[in-house]
């Protein structure tokens, strides 16, 4: 993921200090800088999904989900994954259901070309139950 946002944003500080902060496990500070990336290009998925990791980090799930549906939305490379992180969100918040809900929906909807997505799916699914 470093890699691709490095590319898009140009490889200035403020993503190279955003992936810092994140690794550093400064989630607050990495969450600020991922709304000025959003501020700069506020249609790009990546900057959203960073937002919801840093969200997700700060046990902040409601919001997360916000932010991983926005780039689940724009879609594109890094965005297809992102179910997997909206269920984890809801069992993290107490809600299986949804969770359960939002696994069953992308294994019903899938492709023949997601076979691993629709194991990870699976996989996830039977963790909860």
């Amino acid at each position: 993921m470093r890699r691709i946002l490095k590319r898009l944003f140009g490889g200035g500080p403020t993503i190279e200090s955003a992936l810092a902060l994140y690794r550093a496990g400064r989630f607050a500070d990495a969450l600020k800088q991922a709304d000025t990336l959003i501020e700069r290009v506020p249609d790009l998925a990546l900057g959203w999904r960073f937002k919801g990791e840093c969200l997700f980090e700060l046990q902040q799930y409601g919001e997360s989900i916000v932010a991983f549906r926005v780039a689940q939305n724009f879609g594109g490379r890094g965005t297809e994954d992102l179910f997997l992180w909206i269920a984890l969100c809801c069992a993290r918040d107490s809600r299986v259901g949804d969770a359960t809900d939002v696994l069953n929906k992308f294994i019903a909807e899938a492709g023949e070309d997601d076979a691993d997505l629709i194991a990870q799916a699976k996989s996830a699914l039977a963790q909860l139950i």
